[in-house]
């Protein structure tokens, strides 16, 4: 009974964690009205702006990136010639103009919500604290009864370590190659309507590129100040390599040449290694811990079949998204 209590202790949190992360993000997914505003002149016909929010809820907070419909926004608004954010998910941007800006606010925004990383490593944190503190009485002799665990078991423990090792030097050097500019080309250019055409982001590089693993990430800026005849360019979602561009001109050519893209492992691949690293916690526990056959047995199924279905979930969300 006491093993079953501190089973279901384990799992329920980290069950009710991941549904609480799939509706908090699914909710700061739905558009929302806003407005425009602190515009301050930096330069002829350049100004530098904040989003603010009629929601008092779903809004820029400590939980939430906010990321501004910025195709929808030049769209309704014919004198916004370009709108640059300050970094991913700011509230704050500058924006070019046809004509001087004479009002405090340019209303009916809309804009969207993407909860934090940071928020996701504190959830971890807190999560490993609580369970830390609840297994206190079993860890606090858990560096000696580690490094007895290594000795005794020599032959299967020294491989996990190394593994393990490679694996996160592996991530860190995924993490790093992705983050270096890489040079592409932008096809697949068809006309939407006068002067506005998608297209998709294609690449030189055989493996740096768009993936399971990676987000791709086009340099806009540049290649807007590369392509004086393209007005604007917006992604069709974060880490997409899909997009629209709008033009001063017709392009009559296949492709666009020289554009620079970065990469960046995709959220899902961090969520999906946390659930595999909680994982053999739980059963390394089991093993080392209950020494109950049957109770290892029914725990290890069920937190495979978890697994599997949260990784699913967010898979589909995140994919759809």
């Amino acid at each position: 009974m006491k093993n079953k209590k501190t089973f279901f202790i384990c799992i329920f949190p980290l069950a009710f964690i991941a549904v609480l992360l799939i509706i908090f993000s699914a909710l700061g997914g739905i558009n929302r009205t806003g407005y425009l505003n602190e515009i301050k002149l930096i330069k002829k016909n350049t100004y530098h702006f904040r989003i603010n929010y009629y929601d008092k809820i779903f809004r820029n907070s400590d939980i939430y990136n906010v990321y501004l419909d910025t195709q929808r926004t030049i769209n309704d608004n014919s004198f916004i010639k370009n709108i640059k954010m300050e970094k991913d998910g700011s509230p704050f941007g500058t924006l070019t103009t046809t004509k001087a800006i004479n009002t405090k606010k340019i209303d009916n925004i809309k804009y969207t919500l993407k909860i934090k990383n940071t928020v996701y490593l504190y959830i971890i944190i807190i999560y490993v604290i609580i369970i830390f503190l609840y297994f206190f009485k079993h860890i606090k002799n858990a560096s000696k009864t580690f490094i007895n665990f290594v000795i005794v078991n020599k032959k299967t423990a020294m491989p996990v370590l190394v593994i393990s090792s490679i694996f996160i030097i592996l991530l860190l050097s995924l993490t790093i190659l992705g983050s270096i500019n890489r040079t592409g080309y932008l096809n697949e250019i068809k006309l939407i309507k006068k002067n506005t055409y998608h297209f998709r982001i294609n690449y030189y590089d055989k493996i740096f590129r768009n993936s399971d693993i990676y987000n791709v990430y086009l340099d806009t800026q540049r290649t807007i100040n590369d392509n004086s005849f393209i007005k604007n360019i917006k992604m069709e979602k974060d880490g997409s390599p899909f997009g629209t561009l709008t033009t001063t001109k017709a392009i009559n050519t296949k492709k666009i040449d020289n554009i620079k893209y970065t990469l960046k492992i995709k959220d899902i691949v961090y969520l999906y290694m946390i659930m595999i690293y909680l994982f053999s916690i739980f059963l390394f526990y089991g093993i080392l811990v209950v020494k109950e056959n049957k109770l290892v047995l029914v725990s290890t199924s069920l937190l495979i079949i978890i697994q599997i279905f949260i990784y699913f979930s967010l898979y589909n969300y995140f994919r759809l998204i």
